[in-house]
């Protein structure tokens, strides 16, 4: 399977170094979706750190469909 490109942000980036996910090791967005989901699901995180990575999943989700639905 053919490794896709992963556009991030800056921000979004230094958002997953901080809970430890390298979306370098990433093959897809499914993948990296999963990652974030099990992160915010397996690991006591506050309110706030769970919106973060909440925010950012929902950026990336948002991303991964105008990305497949421009094709």
């Amino acid at each position: 399977m053919e490794k896709e490109k992963i556009y991030l942000t800056e921000e979004e980036r230094d958002t997953l170094r901080k809970y430890n996910i390298d979306p370098k090791n990433m093959s897809s967005f499914d993948e990296l979706l999963f990652t974030i989901d099990k992160m915010s699901n397996d690991t006591d995180l506050d309110e706030e750190e769970m919106d973060e990575l909440e925010y950012v999943a929902n950026e990336i989700n948002q991303r991964k469909w105008y990305t497949s639905s421009n094709k």
